[in-house]
């Protein structure tokens, strides 16, 4: 982040790209900024209330989204890590469930409750 800068200098050094074919699948395989050689498919449940927004969302290039008859979807799609995607499944709370991966799932789940407890205890 820009923000984050400081002692900024202008330098005589030049940069030189690496050809495309050596980072193009590091950044464009998986979900997000973490990336990695191992892909794992993810599947998201959304409720029939959040549906209609995720519909309208691309998350990857490669998603899939299946309706449910409810309403509600299923959207799939690769992640390498889980990091920026735990994040973002938990912006949806009680809306959003992970059905794969089980490792994922327990993550948030475990993230949720952590969150439960900030509230059960007294506040300062």
């Amino acid at each position: 982040m820009l923000s984050r800068m400081s002692c900024v200098e202008v330098t005589s050094e030049s940069f030189c790209p690496r050809p495309r074919t050596e980072w193009k699948n590091q950044l464009e395989s998986g979900f997000g900024i973490f990336q990695g050689e191992t892909l794992v498919p993810v599947k998201l449940h959304f409720n029939a209330f959040r549906a209609p927004w995720i519909r309208e969302q691309i998350w990857h290039k490669g998603q899939e989204i299946e309706e449910v008859g409810d309403g509600s979807l299923i959207l799939s799609f690769p992640v390498c890590k889980f990091h920026e995607v735990k994040m973002r499944i938990l912006q949806f709370g009680g809306d959003v469930t992970v059905l794969k991966p089980e490792e994922l799932r327990q993550e948030v789940i475990s993230e949720a409750q952590r969150t439960c407890r900030n509230y059960e205890e007294k506040m300062f």
